[in-house]
């Protein structure tokens, strides 16, 4: 179901995201929920290459991430294992930072990981945009936005 995306403007509230419990039924049920309602606000939006549980008021570690390919993917509990020290920036909008573009320096490369739907873990190497945009949803569960970068 679409969800309204909450924004700075109103309803949003930055906070750290909570952990999955994939063993547990009942989390695993809500993370389902959880993704097929960020599938549908984000396919209802125009511009976004990413979306966080937080964003549609629900704090768990749970978000979805353009790859460059085009296809979307949705992590429960994402992580970054490692990164490649250099940095670079991009100015940067936010489905909850209406009006906002700030330029944030973010790692190029990094290596992350996270749980899919069917317990699976999977590593990614991310490079370029796609790092950039995981890095951009892994914010939004450590409670910090774009705007925080000013």
């Amino acid at each position: 179901m679409e969800r309204n995306i909450l924004t700075i403007h109103n309803d949003y509230a930055a906070t750290m995201c909570a952990a999955i419990d994939m063993d547990d039924p009942t989390q695993k049920a809500k993370a389902k929920q959880i993704i097929s309602d960020l599938q549908d606000t984000l396919k209802a939006s125009e511009t976004g290459v990413g979306i966080a549980a937080p964003q549609i008021g629900e704090n768990y570690r749970i978000f979805i991430f353009t790859l460059n390919n085009g296809k979307k993917i949705p992590l429960i509990n994402p992580h970054i294992l490692g990164f490649v020290h250099n940095k670079t920036s991009l100015v940067e909008g936010c489905l909850s930072c209406p009006g906002e573009q700030v330029q944030v320096f973010r790692h190029e490369i990094i290596h992350a990981a996270g749980t899919l739907l069917t317990g699976q873990e999977k590593g990614f190497r991310l490079r370029g945009l796609e790092a950039k945009i995981f890095q951009h949803e892994l914010d939004h569960l450590n409670g910090k936005l774009i705007v925080d970068y000013k």
